[in-house]
């Protein structure tokens, strides 16, 4: 009887376990996910981090926000200075991954230029977040 029941409990687990294992997937991962979105699909270090004095990426101030270097060649809305994303000062997690996913503010306004209009997917823009979260300074 004991052997019966260990043999279906085997049984149960073996089946239920591949559905565990893809609907939770691994946070280092997806933090790794989101900084490969981050770093090298968006290239948000580009605007959103400022340089140093060779004119590199500074690393230890990394998406700190800073003044733009470039500005449109005709009038129009514009931001000059990129905010602060590193450990998403100022939004919910919620509001980020909207953000990510329909070019929205919380506000409903639209992100102004340079800014993309990204239309993440909701597992991306989940990943993005993570990573931004994990960029929080003590």
């Amino acid at each position: 009887m004991k052997k019966t029941r260990l043999i279906f409990l085997a049984i149960i687990i073996m089946a239920l376990l591949p559905q565990v294992l893809s609907s939770t997937p691994n946070e280092s991962r997806r933090i790794a996910r989101g900084r490969y979105l981050v770093e090298d699909v968006s290239m948000c270090g580009d605007c959103h981090t400022p340089l140093t004095a060779n004119g590199q990426p500074n690393r230890q101030r990394w998406l700190d926000g800073a003044q733009l270097g470039f500005k449109p060649l005709h009038p129009m809305p514009w931001f000059a200075k990129s905010p602060r994303i590193a450990g998403l000062p100022g939004l919910t997690k919620r509001e980020a991954v909207k953000l990510l996913e329909t070019g929205l503010l919380p506000n409903g306004q639209r992100l102004l230029p340079p800014m993309p209009q990204f239309r993440f997917s909701h597992r991306d823009a989940e990943a993005v977040v993570a990573y931004l979260e994990s960029l929080k300074k003590p």
